[in-house]
């Protein structure tokens, strides 16, 4: 039935039938099969199977007429394996640079093939001759030869590298970046990454760590040198450098003589020490508000305590002198009075009178004065500082009028010969004459205490003078050189 059968890998005993065909009517046949090596059962039978290639022989006789006849098989073998070629199927790498890896073995034979692929990173098809994969690992393809069956899975290809990023960390010296404090004019950064990696900063820098003194954002690389794949990370260093803010005043403008002042600091620094100097030592001294009680220019500094910078200020402490000084343009004079003041004060900005029979806060008021002596006080202030001032204004009854009776009985009711206004003139003095013209009674000056008893010409004593009519001569003693005449009756 086939005269040529192929011993492959899907059928290793190919069997052969042979079929015979005669005129004659059919009679039994007898089979010769030669060689019989490589047959496998009967070598005597129409229908035999083959386990070796050979050329075989088969003598067919008819038993019946003795007729023969002869025919050849030959048989071939196809169990050839499908095996790739040396160099073709050589270990592959991914990386961040080629990550995906093409693997293309080439096997012989090379017809009638077939594929099919396995492993964890395969992209696209499995069953062409090349593959394309993504991760790293051993890849395994069967080839198998269509025709024949057989096949080959015992072959592998491994796929080494990664596309992994690598770790990076990266850290600075200061947590508060550059500062003023000592050794804190820079500030490391330092990356850590595992493995064999490369470093590359935004500073052109390649080593893991760096130095700068300038505040900014930071940025590093950290490259696989096998993989070069790579991770980059960003640190900000901050410019904690600066001068910290710093403003001083006083409280007020003013500092009285005895009095304290407050001076005020202040800063933006949440966590600063302050010194203060000056013509004194303040009470607080490390404080941002201190008392001072000398006038002058104080100093300020404050220190950051986490920075370490500084700054410094002046702030001026004043005296404010207040003296009260005014002038009446009348001290004394005869009832009623109107004095105009006039204020002489200094470094006052408000003022307050006491006049005794009335007050005012005007600067330069003017008040009437009854008979009296009144002390007029002035407070001249500014702010809290105070300063007075008293004058003394004397106030006199008018002069006169000159009495015309008066009786020295002693009821204590006119019993003085008494001048209203007459103390105004300290310089007068007085004479009596009786009705013979004689002087009877003299006084400079007159105190208006004349009783009625004389003292003129040597007379003294309490025997008072009869009554009758008097007369006298008053002398005022001012610059007129005023003179007054007249009379006086004495009763009793």
């Amino acid at each position: 039935s086939n005269n040529f059968p192929t011993i492959n890998c899907l059928d290793s005993s190919p069997t052969v039938s042979v079929v015979t065909t005669a005129v004659l009517p059919t009679s039994p046949y007898s089979y010769v099969w030669t060689p019989t090596t490589g047959i496998a059962g009967l070598t005597n039978a129409g229908v035999v199977t083959f386990t070796a290639p050979d050329t075989y022989t088969a003598v067919i006789t008819a038993i019946s007429s003795g007729c023969q006849s002869t025919t050849v098989i030959t048989v071939s073998t196809a169990t050839i394996i499908p095996t790739m070629i040396a160099g073709t199927g050589t270990a592959q790498a991914i990386s961040c640079i080629n990550p995906t890896v093409t693997l293309a073995p080439v096997f012989t034979p090379s017809d009638n093939l077939t594929y099919s692929w396995s492993g964890i990173g395969i992209v696209g098809v499995f069953n062409e001759p090349s593959v394309k994969v993504n991760q790293n690992g051993t890849y395994s393809i069967t080839v198998t030869n269509s025709l024949t069956g057989c096949g080959n899975n015992l072959n592998t290809i491994p796929v080494f590298g990664n596309t992994v990023s690598p770790n990076l960390n990266v850290s600075s010296s200061s947590s508060i970046g550059i500062t003023c404090q000592p050794n804190s004019s820079s500030v490391s950064l330092t990356a850590i990454s595992s493995g064999a990696v490369t470093y590359s900063w935004n500073t052109g820098a390649n080593t893991p760590t760096i130095t700068t003194s300038a505040p900014g954002i930071y940025t590093v690389t950290a490259t696989d040198e096998t993989s070069f794949c790579s991770t980059t990370e960003t640190i900000s260093v901050a410019n904690n450098a600066g001068t910290p803010s710093l403003t001083a005043s006083a409280s007020s403008d003013l500092l009285c003589f005895g009095e304290t002042a407050t001076l005020n600091a202040v800063s933006n620094s949440t966590d600063a020490s302050y010194s203060w100097s000056g013509p004194s030592v303040p009470i607080g001294l490390n404080t941002a508000n201190v008392q001072v009680s000398v006038a002058g220019v104080y100093t300020v500094s404050i220190i950051d305590n986490v920075t370490g910078c500084s700054a410094t200020q002046t702030v001026a402490a004043n005296i404010v002198s207040v003296q009260a000084l005014f002038v009446g343009d009348e001290t004394t004079g005869l009832a009623p009075l109107t004095v105009n003041f006039t204020n002489l004060s200094t470094g006052a900005t408000a003022y307050s009178w006491d006049f005794g029979n009335g007050t005012s806060t005007q600067t330069n008021p003017n008040n009437t004065f009854p008979i009296g002596t009144h002390t007029i006080t002035l407070m001249a202030m500014n702010g809290v500082c105070t300063s007075t001032a008293d004058l003394v204004i004397t106030v006199k009854q008018p002069f006169g009028p000159i009495p015309e009776l008066f009786s020295p009985n002693g009821d204590d009711h006119n019993d003085l010969f008494e001048i209203k206004g007459l103390d105004s003139y300290p310089n007068n003095r007085i004479q009596i004459f009786n009705r013979g013209g004689n002087e009877v009674y003299n006084a400079k000056p007159y105190k208006n205490d004349w009783d009625g008893v004389p003292n003129a010409n040597g007379k003294t004593g309490t025997s008072k003078l009869p009554a009758g009519t008097y007369f006298y001569i008053l002398e005022l003693g001012d610059s007129d050189k005023t003179i007054y005449k007249g009379y006086v009756q004495l009763i009793y």
